[in-house]
């Protein structure tokens, strides 16, 4: 007893139980919930949490069935991004690595591909209109 008025010991240690969760969720400070399915609990500890002292709200976490993670995404400004691209694409290549640069129109991957075969890069533009032998 003496332990629990002095702070050393939880009060569940009185009669030897673990917290309630009640318990549980006035001690925390902070939580990270992960759930790869969430369901109607952390939905409801979600909307607990919006109405009110949590800063941070909820962030998707995409894993890959390798279980392995998206890669990191750099974003950057429009402007040079051909050059940018070039210079990355260079600089991975020169690792043994490929790059993917995706464009929004047949002609601008054309284009692109066109660019980068003149600044030394084995490109292709990969368009629908390839049979998969050709791709």
């Amino acid at each position: 007893a003496e332990l629990v008025e002095n702070g050393y010991r939880l009060p569940s240690a009185l009669d030897n139980r673990p917290l309630t969760y009640q318990e549980f969720w006035e001690r925390i400070p902070a939580a990270v919930l992960v759930s790869a399915t969430p369901g109607k609990h952390e939905a409801q500890l979600l909307q607990r949490c919006l109405s009110s002292r949590c800063q941070d709200i909820a962030a998707d976490l995409v894993i890959r069935p390798t279980n392995i993670p998206d890669p990191n995404v750099l974003l950057r400004g429009t402007e040079n991004q051909l050059h940018d691209a070039i210079k990355e694409a260079k600089r991975r290549a020169q690792r043994d690595e490929c790059t993917i640069i995706v464009a929004l129109s047949v002609a601008e991957a054309k284009a692109v591909a066109e660019k980068c075969a003149e600044a030394g890069l084995k490109s292709a533009a990969l368009t629908g209109g390839l049979k998969p032998s050709e791709r």
